[in-house]
Parts: C-alpha cells; sequence; structure tokens
C-alpha cells in the first residue's frame, strides 16, 4: 500500500516534469521563431547603414529615456583576438531597468507613459536590434546586466540576465550580491557578440566610427546632448582604434550644422513655421545650402552620408520632439515618381510636440513611420501644401549676399523659391547652347524667349540672338556659383516679368 502511493507520487512528478518540459519546448520554438521573423524583417533605408546599425538606437532609448541617464557609452570591438567574432557593448549611468516585466516580454500592448512614451512605443525594438545583430537564435550571445538604487542612494544587488530569450518566465535571470563593482552605483548595460560581416564596408574601424557619430547626431535633437555626455568607441583586435566625446568634443546636431552653415553665409533659411497639428504643435525649418557641391561644406564634412549635396540626401528629417525617426525624401511628398536634381541642397527639420496618440505613429522600430497611420496621411499632405508655396521667411543678409541677389523693386521683392513642383522647361529653341537655361516671360505683354547662358567669367541674357546683358561673375561675387545666380534670374523672370528683369540686370552692372 505505502509503496504503491510512493510509486503513485513519483510518476505523477514524472508527470509534471514532462508537461513543463513539453510546455517549454513549446514556448522555446515560438521564440525561436519570433526571433527569426525579427532578425529577416525588412527595414528601411539601408541605402544609408546596415539593419544593424539602423536600429542600434533601440538599446540606446531606455537609457535616454526611462533610464534617465546622463552618460551613455557605445563601444564597437572588431575582431577579437584575430577572429571574425566581434562584441557590442552599451553601458548608461541611468536608474537601471525600471520595468523588467515590459523588457522580457516580446511586445507590448501598449505605449510607454509620460516621457518614455515616444522611446518605449512597442516594447519590441531592443529584440529586434538583438536579432539583428545575432540571427541565429540558437548561437546568439547577449546579456543585460542592470543596478537599482533606492531612495537612499544604496545600490542594490546587480541583476544579470542572459540568452536565449524565453519571455518573462524561462528567460535566464540571476542576482549577484556580491558584486559591488560593476555599474555602480545603478545603471543598465547591453552586451552582445555579433560577426563583423553583418556591418559589410563599416567593418572598416574609421567608416564604424564615423557611422556611429552620424547616427547619434542625426536621431537626437540639441536637446539630447545637452543632457548626456555620449562616448563612441571603437576597437579592433583588442586595440583602441577610435574614440569621441560628445561633451568635450563639442557634438552638434544635423540641425545645428544647417544653422551654422546659414550664419556662414553659405545656406539659406528658406522657410520657418510653427503651427498646430490637432492638439499639438509641428514646427517645420526648411534650409538651402547655396555652397556648390564641390566646394568646402561643414554639412558634408560632418555628416558623409547624410549631408552630401545631392538627390539621395535630400530630406526632410522628422522628429517626435526631438527623437528623429525618418528622414524621408523630399520627393516623395510630392507625389512624384523619382527623385530630381531639382531638391539638391535642400533640407527640412520637422518636429513634433504633443500626445502621442495625436501625432504620426513609428513603425514597429524607429527607422520610419507608419505610412497608413492617419496622422501621418495628414502630415504628408500638409507637407506637399507646404513645399509648393512660396517662401515666407525672406534670407537674412549675410555677407554672401550677392551670390543670389534679390530684384530692387520699391514694391516689391523677388523671392527666391527653393520649392521645384516641376522639372525645368524644356527648350524652346532648336539648337540651345549646352550649359543654358530656357524660360519665356510670364508677362503678359511679351512671349519672347529669354536665354541664360555662361560665358566665360559672364553670364549672357540674351533675347533672341541679342544679347541684352552681359553679367560679370566677378563683380558679384558669384564665380562658384553661376548656376545658382541663374536660377535666381529665371525666377524673377518668371515672377515679376521681362521688365523688371531688365531692371534688375541694370543694376548689376
Amino acid at each position: 500500500m505505502g509503496g504503491g502511493y510512493q510509486d503513485a507520487k513519483k510518476m505523477k512528478r514524472v508527470a509534471v516534469s514532462k508537461l513543463k518540459y513539453t510546455a517549454m519546448a513549446s514556448r522555446t520554438d515560438e521564440w525561436r521563431s519570433l526571433w527569426r521573423s525579427a532578425a529577416y524583417s525588412s527595414v528601411p533605408y539601408t541605402e544609408d547603414f546596415p539593419e544593424c546599425l539602423l536600429v542600434l538606437p533601440e538599446l540606446i532609448d531606455g537609457g535616454v529615456a526611462q533610464g534617465h541617464a546622463s552618460k551613455i557609452r557605445i563601444r564597437m570591438s572588431l575582431n577579437n583576438d584575430g577572429t571574425r567574432k566581434s562584441t557590442l557593448c552599451i553601458e548608461d549611468n541611468g536608474v537601471g531597468i525600471a520595468n523588467e516585466v515590459r523588457l522580457l516580454r516580446w511586445a507590448s500592448s501598449t505605449n510607454g507613459e509620460g516621457d518614455t512614451a515616444i522611446h518605449h512605443r512597442y516594447g519590441q525594438g531592443s529584440k529586434i536590434c538583438l536579432a539583428k545583430f545575432c540571427r541565429d537564435y540558437e548561437k546568439a550571445v547577449w546579456m543585460i546586466q542592470y543596478r537599482k538604487k533606492d531612495r537612499r542612494g544604496v545600490s542594490g544587488s546587480l541583476h544579470v540576465i542572459t540568452g536565449p530569450f524565453r519571455g518573462r518566465d524561462d528567460t535566464t535571470q540571476m542576482e549577484d550580491e556580491n558584486d559591488d563593482t560593476n555599474l555602480m552605483p545603478s545603471g543598465t548595460r547591453w552586451t552582445l557578440d555579433f560577426d563583423a560581416d553583418i556591418l559589410g564596408i563599416y567593418q572598416d574601424p574609421e567608416k564604424l566610427y564615423a557611422a556611429l557619430k552620424e547616427i547619434l547626431r542625426t536621431r537626437y535633437s540639441a536637446d539630447y546632448f545637452t543632457r548626456i555626455e555620449f562616448v563612441v568607441e571603437v576597437y579592433e583586435n583588442n586595440m583602441e582604434r577610435f574614440v569621441g566625446n560628445s561633451r568635450s568634443e563639442g557634438w552638434t546636431t544635423f540641425q545645428e550644422v544647417l544653422e551654422e552653415a546659414v550664419s556662414a553665409g553659405i545656406g539659406t533659411l528658406l522657410y520657418d513655421v510653427s503651427q498646430p497639428f490637432n492638439t499639438g504643435t509641428m514646427t517645420f525649418r526648411y534650409y538651402r545650402i547655396a555652397v556648390d557641391g564641390r566646394s568646402p561644406n561643414p554639412l558634408k564634412e560632418q555628416f558623409p552620408k547624410l549631408g552630401q549635396k545631392n538627390m539621395p540626401c535630400s530630406r526632410i528629417h522628422i522628429a517626435l520632439d526631438g527623437r528623429f525617426i525618418e528622414a524621408r525624401h523630399i520627393y516623395k511628398f510630392l507625389r512624384r515618381e523619382a527623385n530630381h536634381n531639382d531638391f539638391n541642397g535642400l533640407y527640412g527639420i520637422v518636429n513634433f510636440k504633443g500626445s502621442p496618440e495625436e501625432l504620426p505613429v513609428p513603425a514597429t522600430v524607429k527607422v520610419q513611420f507608419y505610412d497608413n497611420c492617419q496622422n501621418y496621411i495628414q502630415f504628408a499632405a500638409l507637407m506637399a501644401e507646404l513645399l509648393t508655396k512660396p517662401v515666407l521667411k525672406p534670407p537674412a543678409p549675410t555677407a554672401h549676399a550677392q551670390t543670389t541677389p534679390v530684384l530692387p523693386s520699391p514694391t516689391q521683392t523677388a523671392p527666391v523659391l527653393p520649392f521645384p513642383t516641376q522639372s525645368a522647361p524644356a527648350p524652346s529653341v532648336p539648337t540651345p547652347p549646352t550649359n543654358s537655361i530656357i524660360n519665356s516671360s510670364t508677362n503678359a505683354t511679351t512671349e519672347q524667349t529669354i536665354t541664360f547662358k555662361i560665358v566665360k567669367r559672364a553670364i549672357h541674357v540674351a533675347q533672341g540672338s541679342t544679347v541684352l546683358y552681359r553679367i560679370n561673375l566677378y563683380k558679384i561675387n558669384c564665380t562658384e556659383d553661376a548656376d545658382e545666380c541663374i536660377d535666381v534670374l529665371k525666377e524673377i523672370l518668371r515672377v515679376f516679368g521681362l521688365a523688371n528683369l531688365k531692371k534688375f540686370c541694370e543694376s548689376l552692372k
């Protein structure tokens, strides 16, 4: 009797153990499927950077928002010990992981709250980032360490979470009460191993360092750099190659460099508006870099990927409360099928403030917005309207004002119209000069064709075969930007007519 009872208890324990093992195996298979799906999900803008670098800020946002860190260090060690094995480590001095339950769920049914609502949108960005660096679920090696402190400032134990990811209940977690060195007095550290091949051309330490800096300076506004010190370190074969510090080196953001270009006279602020958006606000600043693409330009020097004066870099950078989500090409807002060099040198900065529910919604990783979100559709329609309007904010006078001269008139000033809505008009003469621009006057009293032609060190303004004016480029300090000057002449003719164009050319003699 007793023996049978004991056998029954043993059989029950074995059965329960088998059930638990079966359930855990089933859940592990689900996590493996989710991991694989995340690893091979599409991420846009891979023409800018590899997927793993595009989503890297997902591991930074926790320290930025919920962690309230004042210092964040990003360290990438390439080819450790001469192998392809490389390591990423992101560490902050914040308050530690505030919500372990959310962290160990694959995704969240709600947004974060308060000032974390933007940075913690879906709860799965960190897992997607891990999967992008380590695509093989079985071989993925990663660890999360964090330490909290109480209200009296006393540090708690070091918490350690290691892969594989199995959700809240089954992921390996431990508490080290004896460690009084790591992450003191509090903070969070992400560490993961990856194969350097995933970086493509950014396996080169110098290119990788430049990319990490550019990503930080285009994803976070000046407010973030005011309160947070970013440190970027790149090692190769266990040797330090490049180290930078945002605080000591005075890193500036993409928008700040645009503003500096305007102050230096090589750029113009074309449009500056702040207006309501639902119950929040939207600000939009539109810039034009006037310097020739081959000339020194701080934007392209400091932002080698997104700061060039070309079609791929002509974008609107869009942020939610200073956290930039997407840099979308300008031509897409104008519903064009393809990009055009009309947009070269144009850059926009948009920033939204307000309740996240009433602003454009980011996609599952904060690299682009969700196109079918009604708030984003509303925003896109607004941008299409703004980008086809004349400039509302006239250019401020600068030392290089003669480079883009303005029509003198007692009652009206010719605006520079930077918002191209169509391609340049087709030539209306059989054999126009190679470097000429043909335009027809909008003046109702004349239909004669005006030609602008660069000839040696001058611009010839011709009517038919007759040269009306010869504008000396040296006199107007425009030797390197003749095409820019022709654009201005073209707009004066289109908007104000032939008579005012002649007055303007007379003023340049």
